[in-house]
């Protein structure tokens, strides 16, 4: 497949980690390089794969893709840092090996960040697919950095799919932390807020990430839920006055984590501290009470409708259509009081 030369340092380098991704590969690889926008070059990072991934790179015929080998398996953060030293663009666009670059992917993100020439990192709106290819939600993001610092208290509200970094400020925050090997890219949006960086986003859904595969192991959830709990912590250190206990942290990650399996009677504790939480924000965020009980009303529906349907979905149709209907009355009920509260 033939490409357009790129002359000099290129606007963007579109940088892949790929280890043994040689399934949907292809197909990635494909999606970006037939983007409207051409002034890229692909760095494909492959860490010691196994399977066929390599010899598919060097089989594509395009002037814009280097392909970077591992000497050995480093793991994908660290793969992520030497992709980012060896990039030569002013942006970084991020993209895994079985994701796909939607049509406008790059030229909205460039439109974005030409009109926000302050900004860190550009998020997007992304579809969810399964390993079929088809698609099974809409994840959204934020791009006022109000919403952002609130939500970073908990959770990444930044597709890292797809989005889009500024290389020099990234490598001067010293790049992804080879600690996390898991959320290094929350604690790589943590720490660019922290240090009064903007992050923005475009309203364009410019990738699809793909989900797919068998549960995490047991060893993979504990490091998640650690690395996870490091980052929530030292958030909350710098934007609130709350300090999270064993029991707070517990409770939080199955409220955002693990509610498919976090009992139904334990939801109205975690919803409390979580409250108790956002409320605590420190004055200089500059964000009013509406603004954080419209977050908190946000979240309290959010999990409830997801309660209702993973109870309805174990129950027959004629059991669970009362039910919901009940549920949505409530909800009803909920808001009609919180705006009594606020006014």
């Amino acid at each position: 497949m033939a490409g357009d030369m790129v002359v000099g340092n290129p606007a963007v380098t579109v940088l892949m980690t790929v280890y043994n991704g040689a399934e949907y590969l292809s197909l990635a690889i494909r999606s970006v390089l037939s983007q409207d926008f051409t002034d890229f070059e692909f760095l494909i990072v492959d860490d010691c794969s196994k399977d066929a991934s390599r010899e598919m790179v060097r089989g594509v015929v395009d002037s814009r893709i280097s392909l970077l080998c591992n000497p050995e398996n480093i793991g994908q953060t660290a793969s992520l840092n030497a992709g980012l030293a060896a990039a030569r663009g002013t942006y970084i666009a991020r993209i895994d090996a079985d994701d796909v670059a939607l049509p406008g992917w790059l030229s909205a993100q460039m439109a974005c960040a030409r009109a926000n020439t302050d900004a860190a990192v550009i998020s997007l709106p992304v579809v969810l697919i399964d390993a079929t290819g088809r698609v099974r939600k809409l994840q959204g993001t934020c791009s006022v950095m109000q919403d952002m610092y609130l939500r970073l208290l908990t959770h990444s509200p930044i597709n890292h799919g797809g989005c889009l970094m500024r290389r020099e400020v990234v490598l001067r925050e010293g790049g992804y932390d080879s600690q996390h090997k898991i959320a290094a890219d929350f604690a790589l949006w943590s720490r660019l807020a922290r240090s009064g960086y903007r992050i923005c986003a475009s309203s364009h859904v410019g990738m699809a990430v793909r989900v797919h595969g068998g549960s995490v192991s047991q060893t993979g959830m504990a490091v998640r839920r650690e690395e996870l709990k490091a980052i929530c912590q030292e958030n909350l250190a710098t934007w609130t006055d709350y300090r999270l206990g064993y029991k707070d942290w517990e409770l939080l990650w199955g409220l955002f984590y693990d509610l498919d399996n976090f009992p139904r009677a334990d939801i109205a504790s975690a919803e409390a501290v979580f409250e108790k939480m956002i409320l605590s924000r420190k004055p200089e965020l500059q964000i009013t009470d509406a603004v954080c009980q419209q977050y908190i009303r946000a979240v309290v529906r959010e999990n409830f409708l997801r309660s209702c349907f993973r109870i309805a979905d174990r129950l027959p149709v004629v059991q669970w259509l009362p039910f919901m209907a009940r549920g949505i009355l409530w909800m009803k009920a909920v808001r009609a009081v919180h705006r009594k509260v606020i006014v």
